[in-house]
């Protein structure tokens, strides 16, 4: 019998097939995970936590059928500053308009790519993401001035205390080699951008919006998620029973068909 493969084997054999790479901006240097697959590019935005190969039971299970970039942030503490620096990430990629598909802050910078450059964006999936942080500013993790005063190593140490006592035993493994090479002045950085960034701006209409969320996600409430939906009515809906806020890790096969529905769009 074959014994399980493990995330950090999973990671290996990631940076093995894929390799990884940096794309330099005004706004810092961004890592690259890059399936180099045929056809238009699509943008995976991850969370504060991991950077772009969290997504990497995403990108070997479509990166095949797709050109799937995962993205890891420079040490930006804004999301407006990100959301230039994408812009940026995609005139290097020589590529005009891309697919978006963003997991919590990642969802945040696509809305505000999405709605300050319509014209680089033919859609976006938000996924365990939110308009604004309002609801949760008060909880350690999200206070600014919690984040502001806490030294980037101390920061990343708490992370990785909250980590490890994370039930899932894939997911624990995964964020603990993940988020133990984070370095913590990005980390730190990242997590302020959350922390202070204004209520999203509002997508127009020419660009698709589809809409994931997973019943059981313990960062983002009901009423974060039911105001998103409020605010896109005529968006596709994906609701997942399961999948925490890591469905792209914890609930990959029904993630990947979500990705999947959105990308045969």
């Amino acid at each position: 019998m074959n014994k399980p493969s493990s995330p950090a084997a999973d990671l290996a054999t990631l940076r093995g097939r894929f390799g990884t790479r940096e794309i330099t901006t005004d706004h810092g240097s961004w890592g690259v995970v890059d399936t180099a697959s045929a056809g238009s590019v699509v943008l995976l935005l991850p969370g504060v936590q991991g950077g772009g190969e969290i997504f990497y039971k995403v990108l070997f299970r479509l990166g095949g059928q797709h050109r799937l970039v995962a993205l890891t942030y420079p040490p930006v503490d804004t999301v407006v500053g990100l959301a230039r620096g994408l812009v940026q990430v995609l005139d290097v990629l020589k590529h005009d308009r891309a697919d978006l598909i963003g997991s919590s802050l990642g969802g945040l910078v696509a809305q505000f790519v999405a709605a300050e450059s319509p014209e680089r964006v033919r859609a976006v999936l938000l996924g365990n993401s939110f308009v604004d942080i309002g609801a949760i500013r008060h909880l350690p993790a999200f206070d600014s001035d919690v984040i502001a005063a806490t030294a980037p190593v101390l920061l990343h140490q708490q992370r990785m205390n909250r980590i490890r006592t994370i039930e899932d035993c894939e997911l624990r493994e995964a964020l603990l080699e993940l988020v133990g090479a984070q370095r913590p002045g990005h980390l730190s950085a990242n997590a302020l951008a959350v922390a202070c960034a204004p209520a999203a701006p509002l997508i127009g209409e020419s660009v698709e919006v589809t809409l994931l969320s997973c019943r059981d996600d313990p960062t983002v409430p009901e009423p974060m998620r039911a105001a998103l939906e409020h605010r896109y009515p005529r968006a596709r809906t994906v609701r997942l029973d399961r999948g925490g806020h890591y469905p792209h890790v914890t609930a990959t096969e029904d993630y990947a068909e979500a990705l999947a529905g959105f990308l045969r769009r």
